[in-house]
């Protein structure tokens, strides 16, 4: 049921976090199409990351360094590929449903909980574009998503005027986007962030990640430190810009032009999923109601200024209002807590994770992460003594280092599941189902009569020196684990 808002401060908070509905409509859009994107993006590996003849096994699941909190998941409930394919088809239709705006609530619904089925299948390949493409799903799910520019409004005989919608979803939806920000800001207390401003040139030199612009523009050290600055500020100041502009519609687009272009310039850059796309996205439902009548000038119906409508019953108020309190405290716990979530209390664990709703924003954060850089071997030995490189399945007659290091693997997804295995924490026999693995995946005439008879997992790391002082291409060997085969021994 909708209302009219009246009333002074009421009215103002109503206009801040008020969404028009031809942008919840591009924001409709936008999420269906990161939905099948990131379903064709997960295609090729549907074997090898949700089966149990894959590298994560379901088995992972009931050790607690994989399980991260109670987990539910219809993609485990077997561990043979064909419900996988089945649940990716039901997710692709639903996705499809969602672009289209054809029982719009409903495929927001059920998208949502796939989500959150497929992230708690395999935990291990996640990143920050998965968690908040989760929770957009979530408070979307109270928002009149498809009043506009859909199947549903085409079928609704009640045509609506382009007004203003606004309750406690979208509300939480814009202190959720703002979060992000927010909270990666106060963890960039490093002196690389706040000292001598080198936390973007680090970054470009952590090669693991960093693309060929990024790796050229580390050249320009002083424009990096102003690009550093500029991003302390854009995450603090950026997000109360396009709130408190309400008034002043194109200082509020602008804003939201300028987060664009930093996370088109975050995905030029480095290899981190689709965590820029899904930022893009979400600042969508935020585009004021004027750009849409620029652009759709000459569409005189179009130009219906009106005020806040009060969209929703009391579950639509209710439900997200605790959702975002929930994520709120979430995050502030973990600021607290120097961000490790395990020493959390357990039933706030249990509350947050049930839902999934739990998240970090702390990506390049301090130096421990990208203060050095270097690429992974797996090393697979055959029984002729030759040495074979089990990532890209090419003889390894030395240890030069690879042309390009952010695309040794396949995509982000497979380089944050490989590495959850370098963790000390990770028992011996997942580290050998790891090298078993490998073991098994290669595919050449030269090792059919000379099986692999022995798997090490290498690592080859340099420090990387502050920019004023020489670098070092120096790299040093590390062995992390190393398993001894059978030729008979097979997956």
């Amino acid at each position: 049921m909708d209302s009219k808002i009246s009333g002074g401060t009421i009215s103002k908070i109503a206009a801040i976090f008020a969404f028009d509905l031809r942008s919840l409509a591009a924001f409709r859009i936008g999420l269906g199409v990161l939905i099948l994107w990131d379903l064709v993006d997960r295609l090729p590996d549907l074997k090898a990351h949700y089966t149990d003849a894959g590298l994560f096994p379901r088995s992972l699941l009931d050790d607690a360094f994989w399980n991260f909190g109670w987990h539910w998941s219809l993609h485990s409930l077997s561990g043979e590929l064909w419900l996988q394919i089945v649940l990716f088809c039901l997710a692709g239709l639903t996705g499809l449903a969602l672009l289209c705006g054809w029982k719009t609530r409903w495929a927001t619904l059920v998208s949502w909980i796939l989500l959150c089925s497929l992230h708690a299948r395999n935990p291990a390949v996640l990143h920050g574009g998965d968690a908040l493409l989760r929770q957009l799903l979530f408070f979307s799910i109270f928002l009149p998503l498809g009043t506009k520019w859909s199947f549903d409004s085409k079928s609704n005989n009640k045509q609506s005027s382009n007004q203003l919608v606004f309750n406690l979803a979208s509300m939480a939806l814009v202190l959720q986007v703002s979060s992000v920000y927010w909270f990666s800001l106060y963890f960039k207390s490093d002196p690389m962030w706040t000292d001598t401003f080198e936390a973007i040139w680090y970054t470009l030199n952590y090669e693991f990640i960093a693309k060929p612009l990024g790796v050229w523009l580390t050249q320009f050290p002083e424009a990096l430190r102003m690009l550093t600055i500029g991003t302390l500020a854009l995450e603090a100041v950026g997000p109360l810009v396009v709130m408190l502009s309400w008034r002043k519609p194109w200082l509020r687009f602008a804003a939201i032009c300028l987060f664009w272009v930093f996370h088109l310039g975050i995905w030029s850059t480095v290899a981190i999923g689709s965590f820029s796309a899904v930022c893009i996205i979400a600042w969508l439902p935020l585009i004021p109601g004027s750009i849409w009548e620029y652009l759709g000038k000459n569409q005189a119906t179009d130009r219906k200024p009106t005020t806040p409508v009060l969209s929703g019953g009391i579950p639509s108020q209710l439900i997200p209002g605790i959702a975002i309190l929930l994520i709120l405290s979430w995050n502030a716990s973990l600021a607290d807590k120097g961000g490790d979530s395990e020493i959390l209390p357990n039933w706030f664990k249990t509350v947050v994770r049930t839902p999934m709703l739990n998240q970090r924003w702390m990506a390049f954060s301090n130096e421990k992460g990208i203060r050095w850089s270097g690429w992974m071997v797996i090393e697979g030995t055959d029984t002729s003594g030759r040495h074979w490189d089990l990532i890209d399945g090419r003889e390894l007659s030395d240890r030069e280092k690879p042309e390009s290091l952010y695309n040794r693997f396949p995509s982000e997804r497979w380089r944050k599941g490989v590495r959850h295995y370098l963790s000390p924490k990770v028992s011996d026999e997942d580290k050998r189902l790891f090298s078993r693995f490998f073991r098994n995946i290669l595919e050449n005439e030269a090792i059919k009569n000379n099986p692999i008879s022995k798997v090490r997992v290498l690592y080859y790391v340099r420090w990387i020196e502050p920019h004023d002082q020489e670098a070092s291409e120096t790299y040093h060997e590390y062995e992390f684990f190393a398993h001894s085969f059978e030729p008979q021994d097979s997956v």
